[in-house]
Parts: structure tokens; sequence; C-alpha cells
């Protein structure tokens, strides 16, 4: 199916959310990477004090606020809303939209259970689902409230999941990149690039990424870094499969970017998940002399945890990009 192809309705707002987003937001704004003075704002959740990382947090969104951001936090009921630690699975940033997945179509093979228990484990399995998707029914009507306060236009991607650790926007190939675990529904990727394609006025197309290991590469910014200010990114191909490996290592050379492939160590250390926070500023996950060569040779200036007295930027599996989001609509 080409990203060409009319797929109706692509956005509906399923009937929770409906209520929560109301009308339209703003028109989206020109496509760049370029950050203007008055849109650099952050979207971070605050992790709470007896979490034992709330040190690592305040140290994080002390370095966003040092290149001039301002970090925008949601007050939120960490026991209703658990989900919400991870900000960038909330939603994907277009060009001032916030498209959110429909988590009505959450699934998951969940179930490590013998054959002689498959009843009694079918049960808890159903269970277990039932209640992981009531909390990421609680996460998108959470940013949908949040969104509609501050004026934003969101819109929930209807019948499609998807997170936002799970999507890589290459704006150079134009081509949207989603991570899919094997019970993921892969047009997804086709869907989202229709809509970024009426977003941005232009044509996108989608790549699906089978996670050949998601209960480690459980995302696809855990091996895949956002592009770099000259379209490059960062990669370990050992994460999907070889014939997906090489179609995203074809994309983005022809676009004129590299490929910097990362060793067992450092994917291992989730070097991907650096933030971008605009094409000259750069915060990492932890001190990686050789990834801060790359970055530094492409401009950035380059944050480490090592600068504010913390060894990494990383709690609950996640690093800088899955801790935050930019936040739509702002400027």
């Amino acid at each position: 199916m080409g990203v060409g192809r009319r797929i109706a309705p692509l956005v509906m707002a399923f009937s929770q959310v409906a209520a929560v987003i109301g009308g339209a937001g703003p028109a989206h704004a020109e496509n760049s990477r370029e950050v203007s003075a008055d849109s650099k704002t952050i979207y971070m959740a605050e992790i709470e004090q007896d979490t034992g990382f709330h040190e690592h947090w305040a140290a994080l969104k002390s370095a966003i606020e040092d290149h001039g951001y301002t970090v925008v936090t949601p007050e939120v009921d960490h026991e209703e809303n658990p989900m919400v630690y991870w900000t960038r699975d909330s939603y994907v940033e277009v060009d001032g939209h916030a498209l959110l997945p429909d988590a009505r179509v959450y699934k998951q093979n969940v179930s490590a259970c013998d054959e002689e228990d498959a009843a009694e484990c079918s049960s808890a399995d159903e269970a277990f689902l039932e209640s992981t998707k009531n909390e990421y029914v609680a996460r998108t009507e959470q940013t949908a409230r949040f969104m509609k306060e501050k004026g934003i236009d969101a819109e929930v991607i209807s019948g499609h999941w998807f997170e936002g650790g799970n999507v890589i926007l290459h704006e150079k190939s134009k081509t949207v990149f989603l991570g899919v675990p094997e019970w993921a529904d892969k047009e997804t990727a086709e869907v989202l690039a229709v809509r970024v394609s009426e977003i941005k006025g232009e044509a996108w197309s989608g790549v699906a990424v089978p996670l050949e290991d998601d209960g480690y590469f459980y995302h696809l910014d855990t091996f895949m870094s956002d592009e770099m200010n000259d379209g490059s990114v960062l990669f370990y191909a050992d994460a999907t499969d070889e014939s997906t490996a090489r179609l995203i290592e074809s994309k983005i050379l022809a676009s004129g970017g590299e490929v910097y492939q990362l060793s067992s160590d450092e994917a291992n250390a989730r070097q991907s998940n650096f933030l971008e926070l605009d094409t000259h500023s750069v915060i990492m996950i932890d001190e990686n002399e050789r990834i801060q060569s790359i970055l530094e040779s492409k401009g950035y200036e380059v944050s480490t945890p090592g600068q504010k007295g913390i060894d990494k930027y990383e709690w609950s599996w996640s690093g800088p990009r899955c801790q935050t989001n930019k936040f739509p609509g702002i400027g």
C-alpha cells in the first residue's frame, strides 16, 4: 500500500478522548528543523521523589534549561496514570500537531506459561492485558486533556496503536520509521506516513521495522537515533532483521546522511537515545568519547550527565529521548 493511497478515516477520536480534545487547534508551522526562540519548550513528566531517580530527572531538566528551553511538567496522579513517566510515548509531534495512539486496540502476547497451565495462564494474561490497556487509555486521555488546556491540536489515530519511542521521523529521506513487535500492526507505518504527508504537504513513506529482541531493544529509539542535523543516524543493525536493516541504511545514505553503526556495548548502553533539542544542541545519555566525537563533528554543543554530576540520564530502561518530547503548537 503506497502512501498516496487515501486511508479513511485516518484520524477519528474515540469517544472518551473526543470529549477531551474538542475543536481543531492551530495551523501547523512551516516544515523546518530549526527552533525559534518562542518554541523552545520541552514536555517532561516529573519523576516522583521516592523513586530514587528524582535527582537524575532534576539534572536532566536543568541541562535542558541550560540550553534556553522551558520544561513543561503536567500535573498527574501517578497511581492512576503510571505510564506518564515515558513522555515520548504519549504522542508523536509533527509540525505543531500531537498524534496520539488509539489505546483501545493495544494488545500484547504476554504469556510465558507452559501448556499444562494454559487455561489458568490465559485468564491471568487477559487480566494483565486489560489492566495495561486501561493504563494506556488513562495516559492518552491525560495527554489529550493537557493538550486541550494548552490549545494544542491533538488527534487520535483511530484503530492504530504506537508509542513515540517506536517512531523516528527522518526529514531528509521523508520517511516514518516505525518499530513493530511481532504482535503489532505493520500497516500503522503507512497510516502515520499518510497523516504526516498531509500535515507537511509533501509525500512521506512508511517503513515498519521489526523488533527482533523486543525484550531489551523494546523500542526503535533504543537502537536507532533521531536524525542528526545532516540526516545521519546512530544505528544497531542486529536489533532488526537483515533486510530491514539494509533498507534503513539505503534510505539514510540515499538522502545524503551517514549511518554510524553502534557496537553491541554502545547499543546496550542506549547511545541512540540522545535528545536533540535543536540542530546545534544535544544531550547524551552518558559519557562516550566516540559518540560525543561524532556529535561534535556535526557542530553540536554536547551536554553529558557528568557535567551535572550524574553518571547517566537513565531510569526505567530509558534515556533522555524517552523521558521528553517536543511540546507541540508553541511558536
